[in-house]
């Protein structure tokens, strides 16, 4: 078996629907051919690391859900989802703005986890995924 084959699954929180958190969780796998069944990691979307910051009670549950998922162990995240944490979270017009430093440490905090380039294999497997799994827009 060949881990490094193994293009695992995008976890995205919905912005729609239902309060359930784990409804609004949507985890899919991709492998690509002649790739293993197991996966060494699931990447996660920009939006689950803005959850983390959010103080709209609103969203409670999908803080909740975003941070039992950094709990775990195959997490993933991309080049591309710490760069647009950091734009949309230290935008100015963003409801909870966050300031330059303490973003800059959250993004070092979270280097802990494997972090993956964007790669054209990793962008057509994600769109595979959307295509076959539907994922939240």
């Amino acid at each position: 078996m060949h881990r490094s084959k193994c293009f695992c699954a995008i976890a995205e929180a919905n912005d729609r629907g239902t309060n359930d958190a784990h409804q609004k969780l949507q985890t899919a796998q991709f492998h690509p051919a002649g790739g293993s069944s197991e996966c060494d990691a699931r990447f996660l979307d920009t939006n689950i690391l803005l959850y983390l910051i959010s103080r709209d009670p609103g969203e409670t549950p999908k803080r909740n859900t975003a941070i039992a998922l950094l709990d775990t162990k195959d997490i993933a995240l991309s080049v591309q989802v710490l760069q647009e944490f950091y734009v949309q979270a230290t935008r100015p017009t963003r409801t909870d703005v966050i300031d330059h430093d303490i973003a800059v440490r959250l993004v070092r905090t979270w280097l802990r986890f494997k972090v993956r380039e964007m790669t054209l294999p990793i962008m057509t497997g994600a769109l595979e995924i959307k295509a076959n799994y539907g994922p939240s827009d």
